[in-house]
């Protein structure tokens, strides 16, 4: 929703912040799902390689998830 609104860099901040807690809680999906929000929030705000990065690793986990 944020991202849709313009609002980036909070899309980023809170990103952030959820996957530091989805990961000790080993939520795959949510991961996922969070580093795609992530990497799109990166992609508008012109950071490329860090959007890059953050899709592969969704990629990543996603075909390699059991889920």
């Amino acid at each position: 929703m944020l991202i849709r609104l313009g609002e980036y860099a909070q899309a980023r901040q809170l990103s952030q912040r959820a996957l530091a807690e989805q990961r000790p809680l080993g939520d795959r999906i949510g991961v996922i799902e969070t580093l795609c929000t992530l990497g799109a929030a990166e992609r508008q705000m012109g950071d490329a390689a860090a959007a890059l990065l953050h899709f592969q690793e969704a990629l990543h986990l996603s075909r390699t998830s059991n889920a």
